[in-house]
């Protein structure tokens, strides 16, 4: 019975003396073994199933972190088949035409009676309205006026910047607004009809009140008071007779824009 008894106890301590499976790492393949004996056999077991808990953790943390390395490569993959596929795009899309502007023009623009800055309102100035030169210098900050005589006019001024330019002649005082015109392509009536457009959709028929002065001019029929400056082309002519309704040919242009004074001032 003796050698029984003591057969078993070896029995027991051998089977309690399992050693832990440690976490595969880099570095380390350490194990822990862990020591039992009949009183401490619970215990014994405790260990062994906290050893084997923590090795199924570091194993599964494993796996976990090979597979978001595997992800992470895949992406940065498709990620680099991707930058050509975009720099072609970027570079088909450049040799297309630019995107059309529909914000408008930026100029100046003749009423019946004014010429205004289409994006400035206060660059306005009117028919009749007196204005000293510095006044009208510090009105259009920014714009080179420059002031002239006996160019056609009694005293002249024209206003030039980088979005237009207009002419204003004064009348014998020298500081009220008698006429004021512009052949800038950029001007347009408050119709939206420009320099170079055709004039007879500007006036809306195939004939106007025409004057043959020192440019052809013509009347426009919705703004009392503006005249369009007729374009001088030998391959369109016009025949103009005082106070008779002229025909316009379709080939006719606007050259520019004025609005005058009735009696010019003068």
């Amino acid at each position: 019975m003796l050698r029984i008894s003591v057969a078993v106890g070896l029995l027991l301590a051998i089977g309690c003396s399992a050693p832990t499976l440690a976490a595969p790492t880099r570095s380390s393949t350490e194990s822990t073994i862990v020591f039992c004996s009949d009183a401490g056999l619970a215990n014994c077991r405790s260990a062994f199933r906290a050893a084997k808990r923590d090795w199924l953790l570091a194993e599964t943390e494993g796996v976990k972190r090979t597979t978001i390395d595997r992800n992470l490569k895949l992406a940065l993959e498709i990620q680099q088949m991707q930058i050509p596929s975009a720099n072609q795009s970027s570079a088909t899309n450049s040799t297309e035409a630019p995107p059309i502007k529909r914000n408008g023009w930026s100029g100046f623009v003749f009423d019946a009676s004014s010429v205004k800055h289409s994006t400035k309102p206060a660059l306005l100035i009117r028919l009749g309205e007196k204005i000293a030169r510095q006044t009208l210098k510090r009105r259009f900050a920014g714009y080179d006026v420059r002031y002239a005589k006996g160019e056609g006019c009694l005293t002249c001024a024209v206003i030039t910047g980088a979005d237009g330019q207009i002419e204003v002649s004064f009348a014998k005082d020298g500081r009220t607004i008698v006429d004021m015109r512009s052949y800038d392509e950029r001007s347009h009536d408050t119709l939206g009809n420009g320099v170079g457009r055709s004039l007879t959709k500007a006036i809306g028929f195939n004939s106007a009140q025409c004057d043959a002065g020192e440019s052809t001019t013509c009347a426009s029929p919705d703004l009392k008071g503006l005249l369009y400056i007729v374009t001088d082309d030998e391959r369109c002519p016009m025949k103009v007779e005082e106070e008779r309704p002229v025909v316009i040919p379709n080939c006719a242009r606007i050259a520019g824009f004025q609005i005058l004074s009735s009696n010019n001032g003068r």
